[in-house]
């Protein structure tokens, strides 16, 4: 689902900090909340467990959009209320799971989690520096056939922009008469 959420002024002369993600999120997650509690929960708390204590969420959001080019003093937006930004919110349908398990057996054969990893330094040599450690070993992934299509042409994980997370298929079972789908997955 993607839908186009347009934003009224209540005062003459609205403000919106620069760095609007964390509230804008945070009033996302209210409109959900008033809607559909249910759903707010899932996307909030539930999202798509990592194994690393870390959760992905179901859903994103754009930039704002203005109509007129909004005047920047320090780290306000300052609008007119003629002014009506709107953004892009997107989510799948409906409250759907994805489960990833790693092969727990694999990991044991080859010595443990170090021996089947790889860390990658990013911007090697300059002040912004950063380490990335990369799995690779076979997993489960589970979960509706929507979702599991999502994963492969996007990747999982957080830095699939860096060669992370790109997976294929080594083995699919037939699809069950619910709309779970257990399939077989490697890593490249």
């Amino acid at each position: 689902m993607r839908i186009q959420l347009t934003l009224k002024a209540l005062e003459k002369s609205p403000t919106i900090p620069t760095n609007y993600q964390y509230p804008l999120s945070a009033a996302i997650y209210k409109i959900l909340n008033q809607a559909e509690p249910q759903f707010a929960e899932l996307l909030h708390s539930k999202g798509y467990p990592t194994g690393h204590n870390q959760r992905f969420k179901y859903f994103t959001f754009s930039k704002l959009f203005f109509k007129y080019p909004a005047k920047v003093n320090k780290n306000v937006l300052l609008l007119d209320s003629t002014n009506q930004p709107f953004l892009l919110i997107s989510s799948p349908p409906s409250d759907k799971e994805m489960k990833f398990e790693v092969d727990k057996d694999y990991v044991v054969r080859r010595g443990g989690e170090n021996n089947v990893s790889k860390l990658i330094r990013i911007k090697k040599g300059e002040p912004e520096e950063t380490n990335a450690r990369g799995f690779i070993a076979p997993f489960v992934l589970s979960g509706s056939l929507e979702l599991i299509k999502l994963a492969y042409q996007c990747g999982i994980g957080e830095k699939n922009s860096m060669r992370f997370g790109m997976f294929e298929a080594i083995h699919s079972a037939p699809p069950p008469k619910t709309d779970k789908k257990i399939t077989n997955w490697s890593s490249n």
